[in-house]
């Protein structure tokens, strides 16, 4: 699975829109839909997600989708996980130049927007597109317990489902909040 989450506040700073792309290799969407009974093709045919050719998910349609949105946004540089997309991000910046800049995934740098994230939730701040997907995935998230400093993030727990669109969406908050100087 990948996700792509673009985070926009209102003009007070009260509500935010997400919008969310996912992405997910063909192969891979018929073994879960086999599995575990999720409608990838479905999912597809009514624009929730894209199946991408064969085993692993083709960066291209991701890199693709994203020098459209940014043709049609004035944006602020896009957040990526180290931890799997640093060709990802040299591709975007060299080829497109577009700005991107990581987002750490440690419980320190998460636990700010996953404190916004969950505060704009429990109060209806939060508009989306009602992506079926976006739903399934909150629905594996677990709150980590604070450390003794109050640090938290999200866990998918002991779930082997995914959380992919909400940590996209915890990361484009971090960003937007970077950005509320």
């Amino acid at each position: 699975f990948s996700a792509v989450c673009i985070a926009v506040p209102d003009e007070n700073r009260e509500r935010v829109r997400l919008f969310f792309k996912y992405y997910i290799p063909e192969d891979m969407a018929e073994k879960r839909s086999r599995a575990d009974g999720l409608k990838f093709k479905q999912w597809e045919q009514e624009g929730y997600i894209k199946l991408t050719e064969g085993d692993a998910t083709d960066l291209n349609v991701i890199i693709r989708d994203i020098v459209s949105i940014c043709g049609n946004f004035d944006y602020k540089p896009i957040a990526y996980d180290t931890a799997w997309l640093t060709l990802f991000a040299t591709t975007l910046y060299n080829d497109y130049n577009i700005e991107v800049k990581s987002f750490s995934q440690s419980v320190f740098k998460q636990t700010i927007p996953t404190n916004q994230f969950y505060e704009y939730v429990m109060k209806g701040q939060i508009e989306h597109d009602n992506n079926p997907i976006t739903a399934w995935m909150l629905s594996n998230v677990e709150m980590r317990k604070p450390d003794d400093n109050g640090n938290t993030k999200i866990s998918k727990g002991k779930s082997k489902n995914k959380i992919d669109g909400i940590a996209a969406a915890i990361n484009a908050i971090g960003r937007m909040l970077e950005y509320w100087e």
